[in-house]
Formats: C-alpha cells, sequence, structure tokens
C-alpha cells in the first residue's frame, strides 16, 4: 500500500490517529491529530484506514514516498529518482526570487536539517519548458551526470546522496534551452558553472524557508530570465566583442587584473586619491573626466577577461560618477543593483555581466 499526504491513519501502538501531512523521510511521516499538533510518527506504527479520496488533498510539495509494507512492516526501498515525475509548482505567492532556474539542496530530516540525506531538485520557475544538461566537475574535466526536461513552473528531482557525498555535488556546470509553442521572444541558451561552499551545508541559518517549497532549503541560482538576452537583442553583444578586439589589439588585456579579488569578481575603487597621487591641482570637472577615462579602461578589460562581476566604489557625492557609470552598463546591456550597504556603504554599484 502506499502512505501518502491526506491518508487517515491509526496509530498500531497507542490508541488515535489522525491525517498524515508531511512525509519527512522514507520511514517517518507527520500525523495531524484531532488536536492540530503534528506528531512524527514511524511509517510501522501506522495502519491507514482511509486513503486519501482527492489529489487536492496532496501536499505538491511534499515528496510522496511508494512505501511497501509486508506482513512483518519492512519498509522497501523508494522509489529511485528515474521514476519521479516532475511536480508543479505554485509561485503565486513568490516574491523574493527572479523568474529563472535554480538548484534546490533539501535536507530529508527537517527537524535536524545538519544529518542525514539530501534531495537535489531542479526548478524551474518559468513560464518556458527548459531542457537542462547537468555535468559534475572532476580536478580540471567534467562528467556527464544527467539530461532532460522540466515542464514550466515544476521542480523534479534529480538525486538522493549521503551527507558524505556532498562534496560531489559542489561543483559542476548546468547548460539550460528554453522552448515554448508560442513566444514574442526566443531567449539564447543558459550556461552556468557553479562552485558552492561547502561550509555553507553546515550553518542551519543557511536553510530558508521559500514560498513554493514545503522544506527549508539551499538555493542557488543556474539563471535568470531577466538577464537572459532575446536572441533578436544579441547583436548588442558586438559592442563587447568590439571593446574586446580593440583591447587585444592594445596589449592592454590585464588592465583589470590589479583590481580582481577572485577570478571572476573585480572591485575598483574610482576615488580619486585611488587613481592619482597627485591631485590637488585639479578641478571637479578635470576629476571627473578622469574617473569616467579610468572606468572605461577597466570595464573594457574586465570584459576581454571575462571578468563576471564588478563592484564599482564611486562614492556617493552629487551622483554624477555613478550615473555615468550606470549608463556604461546600460551602454552593454549589463545588470546592476546597489551593492551591499554593510561591506561598501551606500556609494557602490556591483554590476553582472552574464
Amino acid at each position: 500500500m502506499k502512505i501518502k499526504v491526506g491518508d487517515k491513519v491509526k496509530f498500531l501502538n497507542e490508541n488515535g490517529g489522525g491525517i498524515v501531512s508531511r512525509i519527512i523521510d522514507s520511514k517517518t511521516v507527520d500525523v495531524t491529530i484531532e488536536d492540530g499538533f503534528e506528531i512524527p510518527t514511524f511509517i510501522g506504527n501506522l495502519i491507514v484506514i482511509e486513503p486519501s479520496s482527492s489529489d487536492s488533498a496532496r501536499n505538491l510539495f511534499d515528496t510522496d514516498y511508494d512505501i511497501k509494507i509486508s506482513e512483518e512492516k519492512t519498509i522497501q526501498q523508494e522509489e529511485t529518482p528515474e521514476d519521479k515525475p516532475s511536480a508543479l509548482l505554485n509561485f503565486s505567492s513568490l516574491t523574493k526570487l527572479a523568474k529563472g532556474v535554480y538548484l534546490a539542496f533539501i535536507p530529508q530530516n527537517q527537524q535536524f536539517l545538519l544529518t542525514g540525506n539530501i534531495d537535489l531538485f531542479i526548478i524551474n520557475h518559468s513560464n518556458f519548458e527548459i531542457l537542462y544538461n547537468f555535468h559534475h566537475k572532476e580536478n580540471n574535466s567534467f562528467k556527464g551526470f544527467d539530461f532532460g526536461s522540466v515542464s514550466a513552473n515544476s521542480k523534479l528531482l534529480l538525486q538522493t546522496f549521503e551527507r558524505e557525498e556532498l562534496v560531489n555535488w559542489l561543483n559542476g556546470n548546468v547548460q539550460i534551452l528554453f522552448h515554448s509553442e508560442k513566444t514574442e521572444k526566443i531567449l539564447l541558451p543558459a550556461d552556468s558553472n557553479f562552485n558552492i561552499k561547502g561550509s555553507r551545508f553546515f550553518k542551519e541559518e543557511n536553510y530558508k524557508s521559500y514560498s513554493f517549497l514545503s522544506e527549508r532549503s539551499l538555493i542557488f541560482t543556474i539563471c535568470e530570465i531577466t538577464s537572459q538576452v532575446p536572441l533578436e537583442e544579441n547583436l548588442k553583444s558586438k559592442n563587447i566583442l568590439q571593446s574586446q578586439s580593440k583591447m587585444k589589439e592594445a596589449g592592454k588585456n590585464d588592465f583589470i587584473d590589479k583590481h580582481k579579488i577572485d577570478e571572476e569578481t573585480a572591485e575598483i575603487d574610482l576615488h580619486i586619491g585611488e587613481i592619482k597621487k597627485e591631485f590637488s591641482h585639479l578641478n571637479k570637472i578635470e576629476i571627473l573626466n578622469i574617473q569616467l577615462n579610468y572606468f572605461e579602461k577597466c570595464l573594457e578589460s574586465a570584459l576581454a577577461n571575462r571578468i563576471k562581476k564588478l563592484v564599482v566604489i564611486h562614492g556617493v557625492g552629487q551622483g554624477i560618477l555613478k550615473s555615468e557609470i550606470r549608463k556604461a552598463f546600460d551602454k552593454y546591456n549589463i545588470e546592476y543593483y546597489d551593492a551591499s550597504i554593510a561591506k561598501y556603504g551606500v556609494g557602490a554599484t556591483e554590476a553582472v555581466v552574464r
């Protein structure tokens, strides 16, 4: 028989019973009793007296296990990930995440988040059907793991793995193709390398609750639809290619190197004292021109060297320098937003080069 959300059950070892409200793992479920309390209970201590009569009683965000119980009440192995279809998600109240594709790491034991097995889902929060291609990174090479499709606004279980295997899932690449029977704009494919810090999995406060998942989870962005350039707008990228070509001809591709804080991130401080040692003789217009020229060289070098994130420290002032910097990002179709106030104050802009 199947134990699923919505089943009416009776306790074998004590009086009373209730309704299955959540599947915790392959051995345990939450049972809501008459008083409204949820009681974690071993499946072997339950008997179904009235199966759920309607699919509407099921919570689409709980993983259902097809559990077979013999007369000795031994639990058989749950179905494999390949047998589990994608589950539709309800994003009607989603406010924190933009339209896009995400990886979700969900501990099966929601009471003790730092123990037990982890379910890895790919989440398609978009109105497109997606085709995905998933690779592990091993040393300096990539190893194909899985490929397939996920319906619009759905999630798909990719793998369940033991906590000790976590290191095998921290680095890799996911490629995405977007498909729709009818759409105004064709999106370019997404190609995303991910490199996740293992330490994030060992702090309970890092596991967040989301409106579209019933469990607390760690979520990582593969791509956001808002940053995917429609195919017909891809001609704008010629500006970037031209800049790269100019920089190569000038032999200045390494201009950004002194600002790099890692392989994919650069931090540029445009305060005039960071650019020139002597500036007391300069007026405001001259200082602004020097800052903008320096920023333009940094930006072109960053594009040529495929820097993915730029933090530009421009200060507050009258806002002229900030405005010109953001106009430059608009010219190259680069996404930007205010940088971390806690780290940089209110005078910095962070940009993401897709």
